[in-house]
């Protein structure tokens, strides 16, 4: 994990350690309907409800309640460029994020790291947003939510094909309000269809149905077919949110490795140019360091209006590296030595790397598995191969 950057105190929002995260792996009610659960949007700002914002052609957009025709996506006053500290949420605010959580994600106790950056990202329109915290502390629910509360389409930048399938599998499949791609799936006649979806979706479907892309570095490339139709959805103001996961990825491998991160994340900048209303822009990551955050902000062309920094700490996880000639005694001997002091039927988990899954499977995992045994620990090893 990277080391924390010299950031400004004032954009170190939060340092929250210890509380249950509020991630979707342990959703309840994830089989309950997906639907918007706001309330409907109120022309007075005054009420606590979000007041309406303009949209490029003179008419406007509001928070989506369950059942109603009102318009989508989250308003308020112009964003405060520069200010790393938002205005806390009003009693009624709080109560839509919390209510949005719970109902459509199953997340009954959201931490308030999240909360505070969902209510950014849905309450306020042009901001961007960084979000740095650990991982499994629940950053995923973020964008999630927000997509929910805004309706229109939600694009999410993913470093790997299998993070973005999981979370396309987490966000899918539950409801008809929010419809979950990983666009990189989808080849030949399925990708077809799924483009004629997009090109089919207007504002007045927006107005009750969330659609979330995860998209690799590649599908958001110049030339391919994908970020042609996010132009033309972009131009008719149908994108509501624009995200980076694991943000850290764009500098520490875009640079040389795989130039592709930069040009996806300079071209997610291009949409956002694109779009009348201008959406809030999200940047995720659990190892950042300034230099990361410094290139994010020349490819989007601007700084963060809001951080949230947390603890990164995992104190829970250690990593032993040990150079050695004979994997077996390096296992049996680290084994012995990290878990010596661990209480009779304590539950762990050890995990086995190598470049042979062969190996893996028929020697080095049952071994570790042996040696737990004989320790009386309760726990589980898990492989992990190079092949």
């Amino acid at each position: 994990m990277g080391n924390n950057a010299s950031v400004p105190e004032e954009e170190r929002v939060s340092e929250e350690r210890g509380s249950r995260s509020g991630d979707l792996s342990s959703s309840e009610g994830s089989s309950s309907k997906r639907a918007a659960t706001n309330v409907e949007a109120a022309s007075d700002s005054s009420s606590g409800s979000p007041p309406k914002r303009a949209r490029g052609d003179g008419s406007s957009r509001e928070l989506s309640s369950e059942g109603s025709s009102s318009k989508r996506a989250a308003t308020s006053a112009e964003a405060t460029s520069g200010s790393s500290i938002g205005s806390p949420p009003t009693p009624e605010e709080l109560s839509i994020v919390e209510e949005a959580m719970k109902k459509n994600w199953g997340i009954d106790e959201p931490h308030s790291f999240q909360v505070r950056a969902i209510h950014e990202g849905s309450f306020k329109d042009g901001r961007v947003i960084h979000v740095w915290a650990k991982t499994g502390s629940g950053k995923s629910a973020i964008p999630l939510t927000i997509s929910s509360l805004r309706r229109g389409i939600t694009i999410v930048l993913v470093p790997l094909l299998g993070l973005g399938s999981d979370q396309a599998a987490k966000s899918d499949g539950v409801g008809t309000n929010i419809e979950s791609y990983h666009v990189d799936e989808y080849q030949g006649e399925d990708a077809n269809m799924l483009r004629a979806r997009l090109l089919s979706y207007d504002e007045k479907e927006a107005d009750q149905v969330s659609i979330i892309l995860f998209m690799s570095p590649q599908a958001l490339g110049t030339t391919s077919h994908w970020f042609e139709t996010l132009k033309s959805l972009a131009k008719d103001d149908l994108i509501s949110l624009l995200c980076i996961d694991e943000a850290h990825v764009i500098e520490q491998q875009g640079r040389h490795f795989r130039p592709e991160f930069q040009v996806a994340v300079s071209n997610m900048n291009e949409l956002f140019k694109l779009l009348p209303t201008k959406v809030p822009r999200l940047a995720m990551s659990a190892t950042i360091q300034q230099v990361d955050i410094d290139t994010l902000n020349r490819l989007w062309e601007s700084k963060p209006d809001y951080t949230e920094w947390t603890e990164m700490s995992r104190r829970e996880i250690f990593f032993a590296v040990v150079v050695s000639g004979n994997p077996s005694v390096s296992i049996h001997s680290s084994l012995k030595h990290d878990y010596k002091s661990e209480p009779p039927d304590s539950k762990l988990q050890a995990i086995v790397y190598t470049n042979s899954k062969k190996k893996a499977e028929e020697s080095l995992t049952p071994q570790a598995e042996k040696i737990l045994d004989t320790m009386g620990i309760k726990g589980d090893v898990m492989p992990i191969t190079g092949d």
